[in-house]
């Protein structure tokens, strides 16, 4: 583990000013308030004690000033002061049992308390001492450790030794007050995570508290300095105050963007114009009449006839009424506010002040924000999909990665718009934009560029469905839109994209019957004067070549779709020796026309391959020499939050394709299921009914034909319910509409592990197979949340 070069700075500062403060205490104070509490409570004194002694060192009570409870919450004095973290939060229940001021032993939960007897507490005191021992006892052994790996054991070894105590916090703090070189003062997790976030560390997944631990010893070890003198430090740096993360989306139904005027006027907005100012509904402290009050002017169709949706489904009114309500009333000065475009971040700031009316602007509800970073990038695993406005931070790597893009960025000040020119003709010419240059390109494109640059073809190569004709596109679009109009192709104007569609990006596809002469040249018949010669006809690459050597300046590109599937020793020909790079320029002579030909620089190939045809070993091995090549495998990131029906996306399809590499051998790599069978226009698909037609249209016939109709292993693969081995045969009855449980359970069945995974786990439990989240997580159908994004 290595900390971040601004925060080590910055921590390494704090600490500075903490020391010159003197707010550190010795090592030497510390080891007597240490000494003090274990001699009052360490697992060798309350080892010895029974009966009601034992009650009264151990049970939390009204008036009982000497039980460790009270010294773990309460105590402050110069005996043993509170300065090892807090526990505070929750009632006395979170111990187990107490006695209560109406001199009762208490016991149960907020929903349920009951009364207990002296030997149930009695009972239950005994039981708490003995996981207490236990758990130092494990404790003892892991003094050193400083792995991951061996803070999870450790975990694990202490929840199996005190399974009721060591989830807790007062647990955790009980812990660390008599290990304090191995445990820090954090005895939350949900501020555990929130120091790691804000000190850019990914926490541990989970309830994983004791492997948060581990992390802090490792940045206390960088700092050189004691756990719990780093424990201070981080809070000096980071502040004791968390705050959330919120998401906005920031395009309207046509997909207009209104970041430019949300980053131009210092805000984030939303749409909904029609309700009015909600300055008023603001101000009311009743969550729930806020609420209601939001819904109603949603269901108002008198405004405008596109409300009646809110009107038709209640649904999606209560959670739109929820999100505009989190937007008026939940942000506070200091919460984090990140523009999104669908899955995209494109802006990252902080809230500045409160909710405020705008009239005149398309997005009229406003909250001022202080916008720090303008880069666009995709978080992963995507968070806060089909909604406009909602918390994040699901994955902390997502909000680490929010924090990175924070540390030492200075406010963002846009341009004020610059006032129109006067003329006594009332006509204006709008002043020329100097656009900055084009960000640099991320993820599969850039890779594309660096090889174009370096050989000057390349080809994607895959399984089926993982999106190679898809990024090819992506990345021949962007490269000539940047070399021909120095923008990015999202900021292209309509004559412009025709250019780049047109002209500088080519696209064809090889088959059996495709030949050299529909690439480079031929002789075809054609009729003149009455008579039919044969004419000389320039094929698709040879065109190509031609344009681009008469526009040196701009660079053309060709994509081949199914590279693989010509015979392409024979298309090329001659092309393989100007092909390399550094042949570009030297000419052939064609044998067809007795030409010379050579290939521009400008000049760019991207080819597409899919696996599942032809591996690329038994490609020509002087082919091979003169591209680049890169593997696309499926990406089931795209469907974390995916669950059908109970059916977990990423899990499932990580689990069948782990099938067949398991049961298809060598070629089972090549044979995987890509992502791209799941998606949409819209996004990863959305109902079990969309999805059952894939299974059964699409991927069921592509296994049959991996397997050759080998029933045996296809029953491996997609479960005993679903494949009748005695009939040699798919149970089509399964695609009922009726039966979508029944698909969901049999889909699941060959990996039953699945079912037990995080994402089935989270699923909201009423989920149906329209998708419609539930209230929590407010999340609707694309088209029916906002004005705003909801891609």
């Amino acid at each position: 583990m290595s900390i971040h070069p601004v925060v080590l700075e910055e921590l390494k500062a704090a600490h500075d000013r903490l020391n010159r403060d003197n707010q550190l205490p010795s090592r030497d104070q510390l080891n007597r308030y240490y000494d003090r509490f274990k001699a009052h409570f360490g697992p060798e004194q309350i080892g010895r004690l029974d009966g009601d002694e034992l009650l009264e060192r151990t049970m939390l009570s009204a008036s009982n000033k000497n039980c460790v409870q009270y010294w773990l919450e309460f105590k402050n004095d110069e005996e043993f002061p509170d300065i090892f973290g807090g526990i505070a939060g929750g009632s006395s229940l979170k111990y187990g049992i107490f006695f209560s001021a109406s001199g009762k032993w208490t016991q149960g939960s907020s929903r349920s308390i009951v009364e207990a007897t002296k030997s149930e507490a009695l009972d239950y005191a005994r039981a708490q001492r003995d996981q207490l021992i236990l758990a130092c006892d494990v404790l003892s052994k892991y003094q050193d450790a400083t792995e991951d790996a061996q803070f999870r054991e450790l975990q694990d070894r202490l929840i199996a030794a005190a399974p009721k105590l060591a989830p807790t916090s007062w647990g955790h703090k009980y812990f660390a007050l008599l290990f304090p070189d191995l445990l820090e003062t954090f005895h939350t997790q949900f501020f555990q995570n929130f120091q790691l976030i804000r000190s850019l560390e990914v926490p541990a997944a989970g309830t994983e508290r004791y492997v948060n631990s581990g992390r802090f010893r490792a940045i206390a070890r960088e700092l050189d300095v004691s756990l719990y003198s780093a424990c201070k430090v981080l809070v000096e740096r980071n502040g004791r105050s968390t705050y959330t993360y919120w998401r906005v989306g920031t395009t309207d139904w046509s997909g207009t963007s209104e970041w430019p005027s949300m980053l131009g006027n210092g805000c984030a907005s939303i749409g909904w114009h029609p309700i009015g100012d909600l300055s008023d509904v603001a101000s009311e402290p009743d969550e729930k009449k806020r609420r209601e009050e939001i819904k109603s002017r949603l269901q108002d169709t008198n405004r405008a006839d596109w409300f009646e949706k809110y009107e038709k489904n209640n649904s999606v009114a209560s959670n739109t009424a929820h999100q505009i309500d989190d937007f008026i009333a939940g942000t506070h000065v200091g919460d984090i506010m990140v523009a999104m475009d669908g899955t995209a971040v494109i802006g990252i700031g902080r809230v500045t002040g409160a909710y405020r009316y705008s009239a005149s602007e398309k997005f009229p509800h406003r909250i001022p924000v202080e916008w720090l970073s303008s880069d666009r990038w995709y978080m992963n695993p995507p968070e806060g999909k089909l909604s406009t406005f909602r918390s994040i931070g699901k994955f902390p790597s997502n909000t680490v990665e929010i924090e990175r893009r924070m540390v030492k960025a200075s406010p963002i000040i846009a341009p004020a718009p610059s006032p129109p020119p006067l003329s006594t003709l009332q006509v204006t010419t709008p002043p020329l934009v100097q656009l900055p240059p084009p960000p640099p390109l991320k993820g599969h494109p850039a890779r594309v560029q660096a090889i174009l640059a370096r050989k000057g073809q390349v080809i994607l190569y895959g399984p089926p469905g993982t999106g190679k004709t898809y990024w090819a596109e992506i990345a021949a679009r962007e490269l000539a839109a940047r070399s021909w109009f120095s923008k990015e192709a999202k900021l292209l104007d309509d004559q412009e994209r025709v250019q780049v569609d047109g002209t500088a990006v080519r696209i064809c596809s090889f088959h059996a019957a495709y030949g050299y002469e529909d690439f480079l040249e031929s002789y075809r018949p054609r009729e003149v004067s009455g008579s039919m010669l044969f004419a000389e006809r320039d094929g698709i690459f040879k065109q190509l070549c031609r344009e681009a050597g008469q526009n040196p300046q701009k660079s053309y590109f060709l994509i081949i779709d199914e590279i693989n599937r010509g015979d392409i020793p024979r298309i090329f020909g001659e092309l393989l020796t100007v092909l390399e790079k550094n042949k570009r320029g030297k000419s052939v002579v064609l044998p067809l026309s007795g030409k010379p030909f050579s290939v521009p620089n400008n000049v760019f190939i991207i080819g597409t391959m899919n696996t599942a045809d032809r591996s690329i070993a038994l490609l020509d091995a002087a082919l091979r020499r003169r591209f680049g090549f890169i593997e696309l495998l499926p990406e089931t990131m795209h469907f974390a939050d995916v669950v059908l029906g109970g059916l977990p996306l990423k899990p499932w399809l990580d689990s069948l394709n782990g099938g067949i590499l398991q049961h298809l051998g060598r070629d089972g790599r090549n044979l995987q299921i890509g992502h791209a069978y799941f998606l949409t226009d819209k996004g990863p698909v959305a109902t079990l009914s969309e999805f059952a037609q894939i299974i059964r249209d699409d991927i069921i016939p592509l296994l049959e034909e991996y397997t050759y109709e080998d029933y045996a292993i296809l029953e491996k693969m997609l479960g005993t319910y679903l494949v009748d081995l005695k009939r040699q045969r798919i149970n089509d009855d399964l695609f009922a509409p009726d039966r979508s449980e029944d698909l969901a359970k049999a889909l699941i069945s060959p990996y039953p592990e699945i079912a037990t995974s995080y994402a089935a786990i989270a699923a909201p439990a009423d989920e149906k197979d329209e998708n419609v989240e539930t209230d929590s997580e407010y999340e609707v159908e694309e088209g029916t949340v906002s004005e705003a994004d909801s891609q």
